[in-house]
């Protein structure tokens, strides 16, 4: 019969606003961030506990659109994603792809390790999440023979494809590129940076600490650019 109670056994409704605890050794709701992502509503906030975090679901981590915000619960220098990638095995730690605005949030991680065609800690395409109090350190962008297009952009983060993420607070640490050895701005895409360091960071060919070609324009605030390196034109930005 039409408007029994059997109709709505099985319906429930999951807080938007609900918490979700991630902690790979220890009691929480998940033990890897992606599984913790997914399970998620918009709206809600993942608390991602101490510790340095490897692996699959740990790594290449993707919001898939949703409104989240996924952040450490003691700050960057206590919570570490390592991609562990290689030139062999190529993996990033985090990647926008799927039109995420600014209400789509990172806070508090160290990404480490990275190694992908481009963006080697962070990929942002079509996107433009917020990336606050983050330490981006290490990673790489390479170009492979094998590969065209848009590659070898943004060691520590790269934007192409209109994106425009605000990364705030942010420093970006001996990552090395052919492009872009700290950040890469390609495609009419245009950050907001304010209150970040690029120090050390490396590119082959130009923009040791940032790159910014084919109508990208960030806009760059309070930011120190010191000890970057170019092999062509623009150490510290091109």
């Amino acid at each position: 019969q039409a408007g029994s109670s059997s109709d709505f056994a099985n319906i429930f409704v999951v807080p938007e606003s609900i918490t979700i605890t991630v902690d790979d050794d220890g009691p929480a709701d998940f033990d890897n961030i992606q599984a913790a992502i997914d399970a998620a509503c918009c709206g809600g906030t993942i608390i991602v506990a101490d510790g340095t975090y490897t692996g699959a679901g740990n790594r290449d981590i993707d919001f898939r659109g949703k409104v989240i915000t996924v952040r450490s619960e003691n700050g960057p220098e206590n919570c570490i994603i390592d991609c562990n990638a290689t030139q062999a095995d190529l993996h990033r730690g985090f990647y926008f792809h799927s039109g995420e605005d600014a209400n789509s949030i990172i806070n508090g991680f160290t990404i480490i390790n990275g190694y992908s065609n481009d963006g080697g800690g962070i990929c942002c395409q079509e996107s433009s999440p917020t990336i606050t109090n983050c330490t981006i350190i290490g990673n790489s962008a390479e170009r492979f023979v094998s590969r065209v297009g848009w590659c070898g952009y943004g060691g520590g983060i790269a934007c192409g494809y209109g994106s425009g993420p605000t990364v705030t607070n942010c420093t970006f640490t001996g990552n090395e590129a052919n492009n872009g050895g700290g950040m890469a701005n390609e495609n009419s895409s245009s950050p907001t940076v304010t209150n970040c360091t690029f120090s050390g960071n490396s590119a082959t060919n130009y923009g040791g600490g940032m790159r910014n070609t084919r109508s990208s324009t960030p806009t760059v605030t309070n930011c120190t650019f010191s000890g970057n390196s170019a092999g062509g034109t623009g150490g510290g930005m091109y």
